[in-house]
């Protein structure tokens, strides 16, 4: 996660060394709870972009965005299941 100019929380990728950052989230709202995918293809958070916290799926590369959740007020903290 990084916190952008306007004091928001979007979703980051960032080098281990801390030279380099790409943020994959943009637009209003909390982008928080980042999961990576087992293969490292995709992370799942949590987002109140659309004002109530949902949960979203975005390819590595921060393109795809997808909303998984349409109902309920607060869905948070979303995990993988282990790889079977």
């Amino acid at each position: 996660m990084c916190r952008t100019l306007k004091k928001e929380y979007k979703l980051c990728v960032i080098t281990p060394d801390g030279q380099k950052r790409m943020q994959l989230t943009t637009g209003h709202g909390v982008d928080d709870s980042p999961s990576w995918s087992p293969d490292g293809r995709h992370l799942v958070f949590s987002s109140t972009a659309d004002g109530k916290s949902q949960i979203y799926m975005i390819n590595a590369d921060g393109k795809d965005l997808e909303r998984i959740t349409f109902t309920g007020t607060h869905n948070s903290a979303p995990t993988w299941s282990p790889a079977s």
